[in-house]
């Protein structure tokens, strides 16, 4: 499987696509450096500004608040590009598993089919994890720089955020097994992605739509069930705070979401007639 990891890897980064997607993370976070600056209040205190173009500057508040604040709201924004951007990326790379050349590949080498999805899966998730580094890194070192705030925590935080790509990414995996395509992995990723958030709040949902105690259940079990993306951002920006992770309930039950959804997905290609 590794092979096939690496494989994946040298494959990605030959294409002008990947060369593209780094070049947007360093306008990204080129834009996101500029905007950040520095000064003091009236009474002395040291303060992070932002909107460097715009007049007045937003102040962020001290130092010791404003970095966690303002780092994490450079990962939400670099998150969210970047999710939208590597699926795509990702998605092809899955469907291409299952293309003619690569089944004849893999019937030619021996390779079990499993190896090949899992080692372009685990490609995928890293390419979203460097890309956001890439992003985040410079900007990190900058707030780091000029205020003394320790701001290694991006570095897990943008981990956590890897689990909650990774999550979609296995339903996109499971949706490139009937061969309909990319439109299928990318949109049955992106259902998943947009549902988090409203299964998260359903609770105001029960309230001004949902009567129907049925439902209401129903609702609750898929909470339980599907990956919690927004919840898993909360607890990425909580860590840029707290340096720990204050509820494990979003992790793990992602985590397992991830793991039972993907681990289908490779008993379901090693079963499939091609």
């Amino acid at each position: 499987m590794w092979a096939t990891y690496w494989s994946a890897l040298e494959e990605a980064g030959q294409r002008r696509l990947i060369v593209v997607l780094v070049g947007i993370a360093l306008v990204t976070t080129f834009f996101f450096n500029r905007a950040v600056g520095f000064g003091k209040t009236a009474d002395g205190i040291d303060v992070v500004y932002v909107g460097r173009d715009l007049t007045p500057y937003t102040n962020r508040g001290p130092y010791a608040l404003a970095v966690p604040v303002v780092l994490g709201q450079e990962m939400s924004f670099a998150g969210t590009v970047w999710f939208m951007l590597t699926l795509l990326t990702a998605s092809v790379l899955l469907v291409e598993t299952l293309e003619r050349g690569w089944i004849e590949l893999i019937f030619s080498k021996g390779t079990r089919r499993w190896q090949i999805l899992a080692g372009r899966f685990l490609c995928s998730a890293t390419l979203f994890f460097l890309l956001t580094f890439v992003a985040t890194a410079p900007v990190a070192a900058h707030l780091w720089w000029k205020t003394g705030v320790p701001t290694w925590q991006f570095v897990v935080a943008g981990l956590i955020q890897t689990l909650g790509f990774a999550s979609v990414l296995s339903v996109a995996a499971l949706a490139t097994l009937p061969q309909k395509g990319v439109a299928l992995p990318i949109l049955s990723a992106f259902g998943v992605w947009s549902l988090s958030p409203l299964l998260m709040n359903r609770e105001v949902i029960y309230g001004e739509y949902i009567k129907s105690e049925f439902l209401h259940r129903v609702l609750d079990w898929a909470y339980y069930i599907m990956p919690k993306c927004t919840e898993i951002d909360a607890v990425a920006a909580g860590f840029l705070q707290n340096s720990a992770i204050q509820t494990s309930w979003p992790v793990w039950t992602t985590s397992l979401f991830t793991l039972s959804t993907l681990v289908l997905t490779l008993w379901l290609l090693e079963r499939k007639s091609f």
